[in-house]
């Protein structure tokens, strides 16, 4: 249903009964849920065009896996950088998003490189209206998980 343009038909079934509002306040996170959940409600929203809830939703996602790594991790961190760094990019903060849609590459690289080009080809768009990325792999990730963990990067990129 989300995929398919109805995300909020989705919304509901993502949400598992639990309020709406109580999911999207930043300071309100259950470590106890995967990833996937609050990844999946931030894709709903962000389909709905309510980007600033979707990125409450992708960061508390982003920070538990990081914090409780499993198999399939790499592709579901790939998944929250690149819709950040989509999200970002519709907030204007150009070059925020391609250190998010870099960071997304380099997660898929490896394990999935058609996704890995693709994100890749959405960076070069975007970085063609911004600066040029002049920072190493690991600055990126760096950059990423200050993000993640809730510190004020903005004056870096400004």
């Amino acid at each position: 249903e989300r995929d398919a343009g109805r995300p909020e038909v989705a919304l509901e079934f993502f949400l598992s009964g639990e309020p709406l509002d109580k999911i999207i306040d930043p300071d309100e996170v259950d470590e106890e849920r995967a990833g996937a959940f609050y990844g999946n409600i931030g894709r709903c929203l962000q389909f709905m065009g309510e980007i600033d809830p979707a990125l409450i939703c992708y960061q508390k996602s982003a920070l538990i896996l990081e914090r409780a790594p499993s198999a399939e991790s790499v592709m579901n961190q790939g998944y929250a950088r690149a819709w950040i760094g989509e999200l970002l990019a519709a907030r204007g903060q150009l070059k925020l998003a391609v250190v998010f849609l870099r960071a997304a590459y380099l997660k898929w690289e490896p394990v999935a490189p058609p996704k890995a080009k693709r994100i890749a080809a959405l960076s070069r768009q975007i970085e063609e209206k911004s600066d040029k990325l002049n920072s190493s792999d690991l600055e990126v990730e760096r950059t990423v998980r200050d993000w993640i963990m809730g510190h004020n990067i903005d004056a870096k990129f400004s």
